[in-house]
């Protein structure tokens, strides 16, 4: 007999969903047969017998499995399997009755949950806000972090990436905004601005609007990531440079409410010419997004940052400034290009007024 435990698939995570069983128990497998999808934080992998010979599941779908736990075994005959079954039925404390109402139970074949998920739960009637709780501390739909995954794969394989990194000072900028929002009585930040800035690219920048610029020539539609623990989507703002920032701003919430609702549908998220990856966490200092499939380019806008700079009077002070990073395909976007654009983009933020705020 020989266990199957959960490789250490990475090192952010600890554990992982075992999201499908391909294989049934007391199926014959050869040692390469894949038997199970396994599900981290960040991409779906396959995990394979390792063995040849009768399986057997310990854990069911959609249990969360540690790394080095056991999850199946495989025996070298059906007698050895029946063997072991029997010793662990015996050595099995009762098990008490759980009652599962109607409701729950047809939440619990929506969701593809089977009976080994109410274990945890330790109560005799499950009702469906039980399942709908179980559900929430769930992790995110393996189909879902399988789009992700394959888009990222999908842009690593196929875009020959490259990055610029400029710092852009933005004291003014937020002096701006502030007013902006204290007259509008909608709160606006760098964001806004640069998804602003971003909407107001000219001919001159059409490179780097990628593919679908082509279906809306006279408009920006700027995507921007957003991730509230339910995957990351990149829903597009329309015709960015026309809107105000509160307009942006307001936009950019109703987005957030939707990614954590999970209330997306595709028509938020399809015809991005170009993208914004948002990492403004303070302690972020550089980030390198990917660049979409179908697109040329995704800026990136670190977290705020203060740093000295010299005053002209010969002093120093302290400054506030953000890391803006520009990845781009470099088979359609040289690197004077994308320096341009940086430069370009900079001044939006160093020169506020001259953004259309």
């Amino acid at each position: 007999m020989r266990e199957i435990r959960v490789p250490t698939i990475n090192s952010n995570d600890d554990r992982c969903v075992l999201r499908e069983r391909l294989v049934e128990s007391g199926a014959r497998v050869r040692a390469d047969d894949l038997i199970a999808v396994l599900e981290t934080s960040k991409a779906t992998c396959d995990l394979d017998a390792g063995a040849a010979g009768v399986l057997e599941w310990e854990a069911a779908s959609g249990t969360e499995c540690r790394f080095g736990s056991i999850v199946a075994r495989v025996f070298d005959s059906d007698q050895e399997r029946s063997e072991h079954l029997a010793r662990a039925a015996s050595a099995r404390p009762p098990v008490a009755a759980v009652t599962v109402t109607k409701a729950a139970r047809e939440l619990m074949r929506k969701a593809g949950l089977d009976e080994s998920a109410l274990a945890g739960l330790g109560r005799p009637l499950v009702r469906s806000e039980d399942i709908e709780a179980l559900l929430d501390r769930a992790p995110v739909s393996s189909r879902r972090r399988e789009r992700i995954a394959a888009t990222v794969s999908l842009s690593h394989a196929t875009i020959p990436k490259a990055f610029l990194l400029v710092r852009v000072w933005c004291d003014d900028a937020l002096r701006r905004l502030a007013e902006v929002g204290a007259a509008s009585g909608v709160p606006v930040g760098l964001p806004e601005l640069l998804v602003q800035a971003v909407g107001g690219l000219g001919p001159e920048f059409a490179a780097f609007r990628g593919a679908a610029a082509a279906t809306r020539p006279d408009a920006v539609d700027v995507g921007v990531t957003l991730d509230a623990g339910r995957g990351l989507f990149v829903p597009v703002v329309r015709d960015a440079g026309r809107r105000s920032l509160p307009e942006i701003a307001e936009t950019l919430l109703e987005f957030r409410l939707k990614a954590l609702r999970d209330e997306f549908v595709e028509a938020d998220l399809e015809g991005g010419q170009i993208s914004i990856s948002l990492n403004m966490d303070e302690d972020v200092v550089c980030a390198v997004p990917l660049v979409l499939p179908g697109q040329t380019c995704m800026l990136s806008l670190g977290g705020l940052l203060s740093e000295a700079r010299p005053t002209d009077d010969g002093g120093v002070a302290a400054r506030r400034c953000v890391h803006l990073g520009v990845a781009y395909d470099h088979r359609a976007v040289s690197g004077d290009d994308a320096l341009r654009l940086a430069r370009w983009l900079k001044a939006r933020f160093e020169e506020p007024r001259s953004a259309g705020a």
